[in-house]
């Protein structure tokens, strides 16, 4: 009986500890959209596994962010669908970032943290990926990074909202501008939204300087700050970030 307990304790310990640590990736599940994964080795999302397919609607959106080790800097990704068709993503390569381009058709290779591959189709459009480094407070990137510290020291600062405000805005900032990165665009963008004292999050609007915006890179920027984890506020308080 005591022999049991003792493997019954270990094998409980190591699937706890395969949870914790399992995969690639952590799936932003908030902030994306139109996602179907399969084939996922690890126990549960958040974790994705490599060799994991994951199924893109027409025009979902992907949101991946990357689990910090020695061996590869803490980075997120994001994946468009930009065609009218359903795309497969397969991360089965043995480096980082893990996604198998000869399963997808005719891509480009990353170019400056840019992915571009064709539809389906001639002359259709497939998927686009964009990704960038997570960086610390230090301004670099590793283990340590804004997502982990956000909770706590936002939510230990409650006597200066306008503490508060500029912390959330120097973290969001960077997701900001990878969802900008999909616009493949260079002019500015600002986005404005209210976080009420219950934390919903309403009134976002998103604009572009001298141009429409993208509904699907919109709908990026509106993802990004709603899923966000904000202290407790008193009273309304509006943000606005540009870049």
């Amino acid at each position: 009986m005591r022999l049991f307990f003792i493997i019954s304790i270990f094998l409980l310990t190591t699937i706890n500890s395969f949870a914790l640590e399992c995969g690639i990736f952590n799936y932003q599940e908030n902030k994306s959209s139109g996602v179907f994964i399969n084939d996922n080795k690890c126990s549960e999302l958040p974790y994705i596994s490599r060799e994991t397919v994951v199924e893109l609607l027409p025009k979902a959106r992907l949101w991946l962010k990357s689990i910090p080790s020695k061996e590869v800097s803490s980075f997120q990704m994001i994946c468009q669908n930009r065609s009218k068709s359903i795309i497969k993503l397969e991360f089965s390569e043995q480096q980082s970032p893990w996604l198998n381009l000869l399963k997808m058709n005719n891509c480009n290779g990353w170019t400056e943290d840019k992915l571009s591959c064709d539809g389906d189709k001639d002359g259709d459009l497939g998927v686009y990926c964009v990704k960038a480094l997570i960086k610390n407070k230090s301004g670099e990137s590793g283990a340590n990074t804004a997502e982990r510290i956000t909770s706590v020291e936002l939510r230990d600062v409650k006597s200066s909202a306008g503490i508060e405000k500029k912390q959330i805005l120097d973290l969001l900032k960077p997701e900001l501008k990878l969802c900008k990165k999909l616009s493949q665009v260079s002019q500015a963008m600002e986005i404005k939204w209210t976080v009420m004292p219950d934390n919903e999050v309403n009134e976002i609007q998103v604009n572009q300087e001298g141009k429409a915006v993208n509904n699907e890179v919109s709908a990026c920027m509106e993802a990004a700050v709603s899923a966000f984890m904000y202290p407790d506020f008193f009273k309304k308080e509006i943000f606005i970030s540009s870049f």
